[in-house]
């Protein structure tokens, strides 16, 4: 999967969820740039990590590389619903979560909120894990 780009921002927010609390406490201007509080949303069940391969259902091979999909890049996104409530953070099996070069974190997810932090993506090619930074 082709995130973002190949440095990610996240939000870490409880629960996986976001709440509708305290977003009247957040200036409009300031909603705009928020990614926890506007970002896009991707639930398909294909991204999955429990989709074991490189194919949704159909056999359509996916990827988010900019301009070959229908999400608008660049911007903020949260994994949500069929799709799990979290990026990776370990190389995963070639040609999994519905294309054949995943991605994932390189480092941990924060074990509280902690508000914005920053984390590099990697992507596996050719059935080895490589770093791409």
């Amino acid at each position: 999967m082709w995130l973002i780009c190949f440095c990610c921002i996240l939000c870490a927010v409880m629960q996986g969820s976001l709440s509708e609390e305290g977003k009247e406490d957040i200036h409009p201007y300031q909603r705009a740039f928020d990614p926890c509080v506007t970002h896009g949303v991707l639930d398909q069940d294909w991204r999955s990590v429990n989709n074991t391969k490189g194919t949704d259902k159909n056999g359509k091979i996916h990827c988010d590389k900019a301009g070959e999909t229908d999400i608008n890049f660049p911007g903020w996104f949260r994994f949500k619903g069929n799709a799990g409530n979290r990026m990776l953070d370990k190389c995963p099996k070639h040609d999994t979560c519905g294309t054949r070069q995943p991605m994932w974190l390189n480092g941990k997810h924060p074990a509280k909120v902690v508000g914005m932090f920053s984390r590099k993506t990697c992507g596996e090619e050719k059935q080895r894990a490589s770093r791409v930074n």
